[in-house]
């Protein structure tokens, strides 16, 4: 019985090798930047939080609460709304107009720390403070409308440089998988022709002893 070996396609072993070594490539790249470029908006963003929360608590703890003033700041001031024990509520919410305020005094009352008013978007911190008459309920509000579109933004360029940076891998792995593999080729050419030479050599001799016999 005669056994016939499957003919093997070198272009086509090399070819799925470099397909191989650009997927691995590829795949290691890619999770290196999205890790990278992920660290680096997660470090933004909570430092975003850590500035709004400072602001928070530098706005409250500088206020005379009784008098219902704050002294000169350095830094950004963030909105105040005040409930007092005879059921006084007072706010420093002048750059809004009436509708905008009584729906962020609705938002603190029920206690939302994350709310959107409009197209307004605000966090809220409470405070108790106590007073000669009673208990008084300060909460800090912070307009973070332009930190969330800054934040998005963000979002957005990192997603593109994601992107970019995706193709680049790809491409650069294409070029080293080929570069890996023409030694491999070279290998397999110079063994075919030695194979080759060997085979003619070998025709002559075995000619003469076929004839002998």
């Amino acid at each position: 019985m005669n056994y016939h070996h499957p003919k093997i396609d070198n272009q086509d072993v090399f070819k799925k090798t470099r397909l191989h070594f650009t997927l691995n490539f590829s795949i290691l790249g890619i999770l290196f930047v999205v890790i990278i470029f992920g660290l680096t908006v997660g470090t933004i963003i909570g430092n975003v939080q850590r500035r709004i929360r400072e602001n928070m608590d530098y706005t409250v703890n500088l206020m005379n609460v009784e008098s219902f003033t704050f002294p000169p700041m350095n830094e950004e001031q963030c909105a105040v709304v005040a409930f007092y024990p005879d059921g006084t509520v007072k706010t420093t919410l002048e750059d809004y107009d009436s509708e905008m305020t009584s729906r962020i005094v609705n938002a603190v009352l029920r206690n939302e720390k994350n709310f959107r008013v409009s197209s307004h978007v605000f966090q809220s911190k409470g405070y108790v403070k106590q007073l000669a008459g009673g208990t008084c309920i300060v909460y800090a509000v912070y307009d973070c409308t332009y930190d969330n579109m800054s934040i998005r933004h963000l979002i957005f360029i990192d997603l593109l440089l994601i992107g970019c940076s995706s193709l680049l891998i790809i491409w650069a792995g294409w070029l080293l998988s080929g570069y890996n593999v023409r030694p491999l080729k070279e290998a397999f050419t110079k063994q075919k022709e030695l194979i080759a030479n060997a085979s003619h050599e070998l025709k002559t001799p075995l000619a003469i002893i076929s004839a002998n016999l």
